[in-house]
């Protein structure tokens, strides 16, 4: 129920807020979905960014053997290993006041 709710009000959002002219752009973005190549291609690129360029960029400028650019790596993944411990604490605080969760378990 909330759902159909949910995408009624997506639906009203769109009618009053997106022209005729981004239709029309989707409408020819969408067609692209048949290429079965360019949409593996998108993808790989997309999980690319989850982690291994990154991983192997850090791996890069450990073994540069440049001071400067150790220290940029291992600063980089101490911001890592902080963003993930500060998310994990933020959820698990949040938990409890999931809205969606009222009345259930």
């Amino acid at each position: 129920m909330i759902g159909q709710v949910a995408m009624k009000q997506l639906t009203l959002l769109y009618m009053h807020h997106v022209t005729p002219l981004e239709v029309e752009v989707m409408r020819r973005l969408f067609r692209f979905r048949r290429l079965h190549w360019l949409t593996w291609l998108m993808k790989s690129a997309s999980r690319l960014g989850d982690w291994p360029l990154w991983v192997v960029t850090g791996l890069c400028l450990l073994a540069s053997g440049g001071h400067r650019y150790q220290m940029t790596a291992l600063a980089a993944a101490l911001a890592v290993v902080l963003s993930v411990l500060f998310f994990k604490a933020v959820k698990t605080w949040l938990a409890g006041r999931d809205p969606s969760r009222a009345g259930k378990g």
